[in-house]
């Protein structure tokens, strides 16, 4: 059962909305993403070739209206992971972060984040700063010439900055991960247990790289020219290193868990291994029924001690993970190979 505090925990994308819109964030968001596109196709008609103008900025309104829906995915997803989490895992009274705290209380205050924090937007506006100076270096129809690349100047700015706070908010979930590892862990081969983590984690990453996919879509359909040279370095630059950091974070915030599942598999093992040292002595003559159940039932658990996973993710989940990565990035991969293919090389 899902706890008071979690279940009563608030998303920030619902909590910045206009007044008037609390009771329908989603119609707020609606709302300004139909403004958007309405004045986004005024200025691109007017245009005697709007195709990369609408390519850009329409795609960018879109990332827009879907990154509040990421937001509470994700943190849905992880308030249902939250309230399992007394099954596995059992807070150290020595560590002074959790001394004296119950484990429902540490997760309601490590998914704070998604209420919002000067961080959060601090993250945002820096997430917009750079977008918008990737795009001006690139071959793009938006600038400070006329009103019309000036507003799409904003509408970059506009949609990267909850972008921005949605990659903090991964940040502070790879973090909350990562301390989950100084807890006392108990392993067990289902997937309700601690492989709910990499499960969880999983589903977050590819919602995510589903958004990003739809920036780095906008960035392909928003060149004016579709050839390899340096006006495609800012998009490259953006799409690049996300393959690599989508499976190197998933992985490294995971390495505390997996040393305490170590630790537990050592730990159970041995236990069996010092019972059934007992009985190691033990001759056929004085072998008993009730001696000879106890070492099969020790030697049966030792087995499953043995075969218990370490990592707290199932190979499904790391191919997710991986199949995320490829999502965020597969627009600039497939423009990349189609341009290879027809010969539009350097130029």
């Amino acid at each position: 059962m899902t706890d008071q505090r979690l279940q009563s925990s608030q998303s920030v994308v619902d909590r910045v909305v206009p007044r008037p819109f609390r009771k329908h964030p989603y119609l707020a968001w609606l709302t300004s993403f139909l403004v958007l596109v309405t004045i986004i196709t005024w200025f691109g008609w007017r245009m005697t070739e709007p195709r990369p103008y609408f390519g850009l900025c329409l795609t960018q309104a879109i990332g827009l209206i879907t990154v509040p829906l990421v937001f509470r995915f994700a943190h849905s997803t992880l308030i249902e992971w939250g309230a399992n989490i007394a099954t596995f895992a059992t807070p150290r009274a020595k560590h002074g972060a959790h001394d004296g705290s119950d484990i429902s209380g540490w997760i309601a205050r490590e998914l704070s984040y998604f209420h919002g924090s000067r961080p959060m937007y601090a993250a945002g506006a820096a997430t917009a700063v750079l977008a918008l100076f990737a795009f001006l270096l690139g071959d793009y129809a938006i600038g400070f010439d006329d009103p019309a690349s000036f507003f799409g100047c904003a509408v970059i700015g506009l949609t990267a900055f909850p972008a921005g706070m949605g990659l903090y908010a991964m940040f502070c979930t790879c973090r909350m991960i990562w301390r989950l590892g100084s807890f006392r862990i108990r392993v067990e081969d289902h997937a309700f247990g601690v492989l709910s983590t990499g499960t969880a984690l999983a589903r977050c990453y590819f919602a995510v790289a589903l958004v990003w996919g739809v920036y780095t879509t906008s960035a392909v359909l928003g060149l004016r020219h579709w050839r390899i040279d340096g006006a495609m370095l800012p998009m490259l630059v953006m799409a690049a290193p996300t393959f690599l950091g989508i499976i190197a974070s998933y992985v490294i915030c995971q390495v505390p868990l997996h040393r305490r599942m170590i630790e537990f598999k050592k730990g159970e093992l041995g236990l069996v291994d010092r019972v059934l040292d007992q009985f190691r002595h033990v001759t056929p003559e004085s072998l008993t029924t009730e001696i000879k159940s106890k070492v099969e039932f020790f030697e049966n658990r030792k087995s499953r001690m043995i075969g218990l996973p370490e990592w707290p993710f199932s190979n499904r989940a790391l191919l997710g993970a991986v199949g995320s990565s490829a999502t965020a990035i597969s627009p600039v991969v497939g423009l990349v190979q189609k341009l290879l293919s027809s010969g539009a090389g350097p130029g």
